[in-house]
């Protein structure tokens, strides 16, 4: 007989912890602090001449309203930026450049919460 074991609060928030942290993200100011390197202005502006989107995320930031939120670097390599309610949303410029490099389209979906009536990576309303 297949029994499926549940597990207790304590051993599922232990396990979603595990998940989590595999992700291996990093808030980009302690990437910068531990040595982590960025790319160049002059790679930037190769990118643009090669295509890539006009904005970047490091060297010149869309006027978005997530701009002064802190960033996170995710394992992938998109900097997604934490909102007030500490969840991390995808920044526009980041993931515009991945969606150039890898043209699926993936990188600008994601789990948005919903606080105050809509997701707070949505562009504020006119």
């Amino acid at each position: 007989m297949n029994s499926v074991e549940q597990l207790s609060r304590s051993e599922m928030a232990s396990l979603l912890g595990d998940v989590i942290n595999s992700e291996r993200s990093m808030m980009w100011s302690d990437f910068r602090a531990q040595g982590g390197k960025q790319h160049t202005r002059a790679q930037c502006r190769v990118s643009r001449k090669a295509g890539a989107p006009k904005n970047c995320v490091i060297h010149n930031p869309s006027r978005h309203k997530m701009r002064g939120w802190p960033m996170i670097l995710r394992a992938s390599g998109l900097i997604e930026r934490r909102c007030p309610h500490g969840v991390g949303h995808p920044d526009p410029d980041s993931a515009a450049y991945l969606d150039w490099m890898e043209p699926r389209g993936r990188w600008t979906s994601h789990g948005c919460d919903i606080s105050d009536g809509g997701p707070c990576c949505a562009p504020d309303k006119p």
